[in-house]
């Protein structure tokens, strides 16, 4: 028995030590197991976390794509070509640099449109001129900053460009800083969009509106409303005790405003009054960073502000004039601008028209006088004055694209002035017993005639001649071309007797302008009307002014295929052909002479209706600037 326990004994170690050896490792997996376990929850809890701040942020990214594709074009040729575009979208581009106002404020894109809650918002704004490829025509405005266009020269400025397109010249700073000195700039813009007030698109600085809200100026001819009902707010006067306040940055400007303060200042001492000089020209500091903040403490503390312009320009006002209308401060102004266009009387004192001895007095006067201090704010009951440089200003550059009389008028003039006789509303008489003249018929065998020396014309009128070549020849017809850009000759020292003999021979003349202009109409459509030939004409001018109606064709109202259809049925048929020379029963053309020139000046000096009357100058530098000889001459 002995021997058998003994065996089963040592048949149970090994067992026990297999059993041992079982639980261990059972231990061992489950250890790992929770292990394992422990670190998946961790690390679902981290992923959970991270997942819900990317979900957000990812939901926010969205969103801001979301909304920026609704309400942005720019992002639209991200899913789809420029081809696909809206037809309505209005494309203007920028054509000096974006980071100076105001261009700075139109953005890019529509946004500033859309943020603007413009009534148009189908503008979209760019400063790349590879937008359309390399063809800036597409656009259809082009805008220059007057701040940057002194640097540029006639290389740098579109090369070509569309009678649909609007050039147009925005200057938010004055005439006396920034002229407009080169040549190249007289008839070169359709609109402007500046703070003059005879500005096509008005970028002022400041904004009146009425009771009602309605904008009401400033204007030329400000009617302004006369209140007497006014009643008098002393509440303005509560913590004012001091004389004048400047907040200024400027030392050293063109109109030596610093000289007037210094000769106001030495009057105001014989009252123990002072102009207090705030920001980098004076002693005193305005509290923090906020400029809104500064101006509410000087309008708390002042009666008087100096809204002092740093050069003279014609209606030049800027957001100095705010800072004293809207709060509560009586504005001395000083500046180029006529200001009963911008203010109503009895609400601001003129340096311009007082010594600065009288300035002191008034100043003096009317701190001891609170009746009459309040009476300057009667204003205050019928109007409000606004910045517009963010808003409406930009807002009404879109509307002005989608204005289709705007559009249709093209404002540029020709720079020499010369006048054939139009008229903008032109009223034609009407020839019911005109006579067919055959007799100029006699010699005619030619299509048409075109003398031209300048051969890449800047309208794209080569391109024209170009399509209506090819739709003669179907014909058996040509346009015949004259002078260094064709094979035929016409010597310059036998130009009389080369145009009598295109008269005879040829129907038609090209008479095409090399740029498109307003009222742009030279020499070319007389070589036509007076050598009895059909003038074609092309140019960026309403030839309605120039031209009665059935006596000539406009090759930007046909397509190259109808004029060719048209000029050879024409010729074929005397009848009709005759009848496009009714005119010369009624008129006759000719180039005006130097002598009716010179007397013309004389009188509309004598002319009581004209020298009354303030128009936009032809010279687009004098418009500017009267004194640009002067300012392009000197830094």
């Amino acid at each position: 028995m002995f021997g058998q326990d003994a065996a089963d004994r040592s048949l149970f170690i090994p067992l026990r030590f297999r059993f041992s050896s079982i639980l261990i490792q059972t231990t061992t997996i489950k250890v790992f197991l929770l292990i394992i376990s422990i670190s998946f929850i961790i690390s679902i809890c981290l992923i959970q976390l991270t997942t819900k701040d990317n979900v957000s942020i990812s939901e926010s990214s969205i969103q801001e794509a979301l909304d920026n594709v609704a309400k942005d074009l720019r992002y639209v040729d991200v899913f789809r070509k420029k081809n696909h575009l809206p037809k309505d979208l209005k494309f203007i581009l920028l054509w000096t640099p974006k980071d100076f106002a105001p261009f700075y404020n139109l953005g890019e894109g529509q946004r500033a449109f859309i943020k603007n809650n413009c009534s148009m918002i189908n503008c979209y704004v760019t400063d790349d001129k590879f937008f359309f490829g390399d063809d800036v025509t597409k656009f259809d405005a082009i805008a220059f900053n007057g701040r940057n266009i002194r640097t540029l020269f006639k290389y740098h400025i579109p090369k070509k460009r569309s009678p649909h397109q609007k050039y147009i010249y925005f200057n938010t700073e004055s005439s006396d800083y920034y002229p407009v000195c080169s040549r190249v700039f007289d008839g070169f813009f359709n609109w402007t969009a500046t703070y003059k007030l005879n500005s096509d698109i008005l970028f002022t600085y400041v904004q009146i509106r009425n009771r009602s809200g309605e904008i009401v100026g400033p204007k030329r001819n400000m009617e302004w409303v006369k209140n007497k009902s006014f009643k008098k707010d002393f509440s303005i006067l509560q913590n004012k005790s001091k004389a004048v306040a400047w907040l200024v940055s400027n030392c050293n400007s063109r109109n030596k405003r610093e000289d007037v303060v210094t000769y106001l200042q030495k009057y105001l001492q014989h009252y123990g009054l002072t102009v207090d000089i705030y920001g980098d020209c004076g002693s005193y500091k305005c509290p923090g960073e906020d400029k809104n903040s500064c101006s509410t403490m000087l309008g708390q503390k002042y009666y008087f502000y100096l809204s002092f312009e740093n050069s003279f320009a014609e209606d030049y006002v800027t957001e100095k004039l705010l800072t004293a209308l809207n709060h509560n401060m009586v504005p001395i102004v000083y500046g180029g601008a006529d200001y009963s266009r911008f203010l109503p009387p009895n609400a601001y004192l003129d340096v311009l028209k007082m010594s600065p001895k009288e300035l002191a007095d008034t100043i003096a006067q009317l701190m001891i006088s609170p009746e009459q201090y309040v009476r300057y704010f009667s204003w205050k009951s019928q109007y409000t004055y606004l910045d517009p440089s963010r808003t409406d200003n930009v807002c009404a550059v879109c509307a002005a694209l989608n204005n289709k009389t705007m559009m249709d008028q093209r404002m540029i003039r020709n720079r020499n002035g010369a006048i054939l006789g139009p008229k903008k509303n032109m009223e034609w008489m009407k020839n019911m017993s005109f006579k067919n003249d055959f007799s100029i018929l006699q010699n005619k065998s030619k299509a048409a005639a075109w003398l031209v020396s300048n051969c890449n014309g800047r309208s794209g009128r080569d391109e024209i001649v170009k399509h209506l070549q090819k739709y003669l020849r179907r014909y058996e017809l040509t346009v015949d071309i004259y002078g260094y850009c064709g094979p035929y000759k016409c010597p310059r020292e036998l130009m009389y007797s080369c145009l009598n003999m295109l008269g005879q021979k040829y129907y038609f003349y090209l008479s095409f302008e090399n740029s498109f202009a307003e009222d742009y109409v030279t020499e070319k459509l007389l070589t036509a009307l007076n050598h009895n030939m059909i003038p074609i004409v092309y140019g960026g001018a309403d030839y309605s002014r120039f031209l009665p109606p059935n006596t000539y064709f406009d090759a930007l109202q046909m397509k190259p295929q109808e004029l060719a259809n048209t000029i050879a049925q024409l010729i074929t048929t005397p009848e009709q052909y005759g009848q496009y020379f009714w005119w010369k029963s009624q008129y006759t053309y000719a180039h005006p002479q130097t002598m009716d020139t010179v007397c013309a000046v004389c009188a509309a000096l004598n002319n009581k209706t004209m020298m009354e009357t303030r128009t936009v100058y032809d010279d687009f530098r004098i418009w500017w600037n009267p004194r640009y000889r002067i300012r392009c001459k000197s830094p």
